[in-house]
């Protein structure tokens, strides 16, 4: 958050956790929100991402974690959705702001059939609950032309620049 805030984006900021390091979830989180307040982020801006979901255990501690970040305005996303069952399972009973469709399916998606009635199937699933489908690994120009066309709100990945401690503020969203 400091360096988003030093650079100033004001884009969406993911930010990955591990659900199980974090216990109660008021005050192991409070940090986070001062720091948010503190840097003058726009909740709604900041996603907090659930990662390593097919290892979770306590599905009501989880909610209550993503409870709390939903009630201080935070959004929430569960990470790679259509790797295992378990994350489509998931959706139903965490209602995330965003899901991250799996970069095994992104890849080669442009002209793989079978990742493509994945790819359908889960934003078909995703726009029935409302919630916002990101497409990450995007590696080539026709897998991000390919999931824009069939219902990506968001796109990620190194065609649009690699993982850096330092965020950069190129964003790429869903053309109207």
């Amino acid at each position: 958050m400091k360096n988003a805030s030093a650079k100033n984006i004001a884009h969406k900021l993911f930010i990955n956790f591990v659900p199980t390091a974090i216990y109660d979830p008021r005050h192991c989180l409070q940090s986070t929100v001062k720091w948010a307040r503190e840097l003058q982020f726009d909740p709604k801006n900041i996603v907090f991402e659930v990662t390593e979901t097919e290892w979770v255990e306590d599905v009501e501690h989880l909610k209550e974690i993503l409870a709390y970040y939903k009630s201080q305005g935070f959004k929430v996303a569960l990470d790679d959705i259509g790797s295992g069952y378990s994350t489509l399972n998931m959706i139903a009973k965490l209602h995330p702001d965003i899901i991250k469709i799996d970069r095994e399916i992104i890849d080669g998606i442009d002209s793989s059939h079978a990742n493509q009635s994945v790819f359908k199937a889960i934003v078909s699933l995703a726009k029935e609950l409302g919630i916002t489908v990101l497409a990450e690994g995007i590696e080539r120009e026709e897998e991000a032309t390919y999931c824009f066309s069939n219902g990506a709100d968001l796109v990620q990945g190194y065609y649009f620049g690699k993982p850096s401690a330092s965020p950069t503020p190129f964003v790429s969203q869903k053309r109207d």
